[in-house]
């Protein structure tokens, strides 16, 4: 009876990292779900409904989302470097009524990248190309870097102030 006990016990313990595994993955999956949730959210309030939070991350992989949520917090002269037009797919985005194809997607968000970092929004580790793959979790990151900013931006004057 003492072999079989231990023999359970051990099969248990075999069992338990790909439990614990599979509990994280999950867990990370719903955190993942709620933080998209939050951050549709901070951008509709912004956006006016633009986004739903069950496709955000392949919303975002046009650029055109990103690119309208700039130009609500940022000067238009700090987007694009002197005497440069958005590209035709940013400009035309909120009228366009077929989904750009990747090459498209992917200018749209090397000007959105470039951008961000005309306006210092820290973003690294994350490309145009994560965007285009909508992978969530980067996305995610991008957003909250671009949130953290725009916060800092505002509240940046009001703080200012209460000092003085």
């Amino acid at each position: 009876m003492e072999p079989a006990a231990g023999a359970e016990r051990k099969r248990a313990d075999d069992a338990s990292p790909k439990m614990s595994n599979r509990r994280q993955s999950v867990a990370s999956q719903l955190q993942s779900e709620r933080d998209c949730r939050r951050w549709a959210g901070w951008m509709n309030g912004r956006l006016e409904g633009a986004i739903a939070a069950a496709e955000f991350a392949a919303r975002l992989r046009s650029g055109v989302v990103l690119w309208m949520l700039l130009e609500t917090f940022a000067d238009p002269k700090e987007l694009l470097p002197a005497g440069r037009q958005a590209p035709r797919g940013l400009r035309e985005g909120r009228r366009r009524h077929r989904e750009p194809s990747r090459i498209e997607a992917v200018d749209n968000l090397n000007c959105v990248f470039g951008a961000l970092a005309r306006l210092g929004v820290n973003h690294t580790g994350i490309g145009p190309l994560d965007v285009a793959d909508a992978k969530t979790e980067l996305v995610l990151g991008l957003v909250w870097s671009i949130v953290a900013h725009v916060v800092a931006r505002e509240r940046g004057p009001v703080l200012l102030w209460a000092r003085a």
